[in-house]
C-alpha cells in the first residue's frame, strides 16, 4: 500500500489556477495519505470466476478531480492480488500516444466553418490555433479535455493514470486490449458526419460538454450503473462501435486467461460494462461466473 501511495503521489504536477492555462493541481503528501484513511469505494467493480481463475473488470473514467482520484478499497485489493493487470491502452507508453496521433491524424478534417468556431474555442482555452489542424475527432477531444480542466476535472487524474501507476509501483505486468489505430477509429466513427461535429461544437461552446463530465463523474463516484447506462444511451457511447470494442476485449481476456491462469484485473473504461453486449456479459458467454464487488 505504501507503495501505491508513493505512486499516487509522483503522478501529480503543479499548482492550480481558475484561467487557461489549466496547470495540474498538485495533492501534497498529507493530502493523499488522507484519501487512504478514509478511502469509499468508486466505479464498478464486477468479479468473475472461471475453473480457478479470476477477473475483475473495473470501470474507469479518464477525468477526474484530484480529490476523488482514489478508486477505493475494493479494487485496490483487486490491483494488489493481481498477477497482471490490463488496460486498453497502456497510458504510460509514449510511442501509443505517438501511434494514435498518427492514427488520427488520417481522419477527416472540420469544415472551414467548423475550423473558425474550433480556432475561436482554442484560444478560448490558451491552445495553439494549430491545434485545429488536426482531424476532426482529435479536435474535439483536445477542445473538450480543456472545458473539462476548466471545471476541474483533468486527464492525470483519470482512473486508468493512477491505476497504471500502481501497477508500475506494485511491479505487476501489463497489457493491452487494443492498438492505437483501433481506438482512433472507433473515435472517428463515434464523432461521425458533419452534423455531430456541429453538434459538438456546440455543446463545447455551450458549455454543456463539461457538464457531462461532472456527471460522469457524480455518477461513477456513486457506483451508480443504472444511472452510467442511462447517460450512456443518451450519449450514443453503447452502440455497435463501443460492442464490437467489447468483443475485441472479452476475446482478448479468454485468450489470456486460457493459457495464463490465476488472477486479472482489467481496467477499462466504465460504459464498457454498462449496456448491451458488455465486456461481463460477453464473458459469461465464454464460462465466467460474475457477481459484483
Amino acid at each position: 500500500m505504501k507503495r501505491a501511495l508513493c505512486a499516487l503521489f509522483l503522478l501529480v504536477s503543479t499548482g492550480i489556477a481558475n484561467a487557461c492555462p489549466y496547470p495540474v493541481p498538485v495533492l501534497d503528501k498529507a493530502s493523499i495519505e488522507a484519501l487512504y484513511r478514509k478511502p469509499n469505494n468508486k466505479g464498478v467493480l464486477l468479479e468473475g470466476h472461471r475453473d480457478g481463475s479470476t477477473v475483475w473488470l473495473y470501470g474507469t473514467i479518464h477525468i477526474n478531480k484530484p480529490k476523488n482520484s482514489l478508486p477505493g478499497p475494493a479494487a485496490l485489493g483487486a490491483i494488489s492480488a493481481a498477477d497482471a493487470v490490463f488496460f486498453e491502452m497502456d497510458p504510460f507508453k509514449a510511442e501509443n500516444q505517438a501511434a494514435y496521433k498518427q492514427a488520427a491524424s488520417q481522419g477527416a478534417r472540420l469544415t472551414p466553418s467548423q475550423k473558425e468556431r474550433a480556432v475561436a474555442l482554442a484560444k478560448q482555452h490558451c491552445l495553439p490555433p494549430e491545434v485545429t489542424d488536426n482531424s476532426a475527432s482529435l479536435v474535439v477531444s483536445l477542445l473538450t479535455v480543456e472545458t473539462f480542466k476548466a471545471k476541474g476535472l483533468f486527464p492525470d487524474y483519470g482512473t486508468d493514470i493512477v491505476i497504471r501507476g500502481m501497477a508500475g509501483s506494485l511491479k505487476k505486468p501489463v497489457h493491452e486490449l487494443e492498438t492505437p489505430e483501433e481506438q482512433s477509429s472507433y473515435m472517428d466513427g463515434l464523432v461521425g458526419d458533419e452534423s455531430n461535429i456541429d453538434e459538438a461544437l456546440s455543446a463545447i461552446e455551450k458549455g454543456s460538454a463539461a457538464d457531462t463530465g461532472e456527471r460522469i463523474v457524480e455518477k461513477w463516484t456513486n457506483q451508480d450503473r443504472k444511472g452510467l447506462r442511462a447517460l450512456g444511451e443518451e450519449l450514443k457511447l453503447l452502440g455497435d462501435g463501443v460492442q464490437q470494442r467489447n468483443a475485441r476485449m472479452a476475446d482478448k481476456i479468454d485468450e489470456y486467461v486460457a493459457g495464463h491462469p490465476g488472477n486479472v484485473f482489467v481496467a477499462t473504461g466504465v460504459f464498457h460494462l454498462v449496456g448491451n453486449n458488455n465486456l461481463a456479459s460477453l464473458l459469461r458467454e465464454k464460462g465466467f461466473v460474475f457477481e459484483r464487488r
